[in-house]
């Protein structure tokens, strides 16, 4: 059964969504996970593709921005609501539930203080499409965020 993760952030800073998703993108890597990073828009993209260079600052994070299709590097983003192919994971950073959610074992969902409304929201909507649902509250500051403890992957 496909999961989603809600990650719950006690901040309303964009930056610290950025880094928790490289922090994401950073432990699923390490783990031979397939990743893909939903970004909302080109500029988005741009600045997380050069954080990802950056944080976390312990781990080199090899990664690839999408012009279409996939890829083979583990860690991939792009801006746009296609993906061909399959993956382990998604992390979403748009403020929508993203069709391409089915293609994943695992989806990824950060959310910011203020966008808990919403985050309900995408529950339920998950939750009528049968998706097995967590939840995790990080409540430290952006710099000094734990990482995240993704689930293993699945056997395959």
């Amino acid at each position: 059964m496909a999961t989603v993760t809600f990650y719950l952030l006690e901040t309303n800073d964009e930056d610290s969504r950025q880094k928790f998703a490289c922090k994401l993108a950073a432990d699923y890597c390490y783990r031979q996970s397939r990743a893909h990073i939903l970004v909302p828009n080109q500029q988005y993209l741009k600045e997380l593709d050069e954080m990802l260079w950056e944080h976390p600052s312990d781990r080199f994070v090899p990664h690839v921005v999408l012009a279409g299709g996939s890829e083979s590097c583990l860690v991939t983003l792009n801006a746009e609501a296609q993906f061909d192919g399959t993956g382990d994971v998604l992390i979403n950073t748009t403020s929508n539930v993203p069709d391409m959610a089915s293609q994943f074992h695992r989806t990824c969902e950060i959310v910011l203080a203020t966008e808990r409304p919403r985050a309900r929201e995408h529950y339920r909507q998950y939750r009528s499409l049968d998706y097995e649902l967590f939840y995790e509250v990080h409540d430290e500051d952006a710099d000094s965020l734990n990482s995240p403890s993704p689930p293993a992957p699945e056997e395959k």
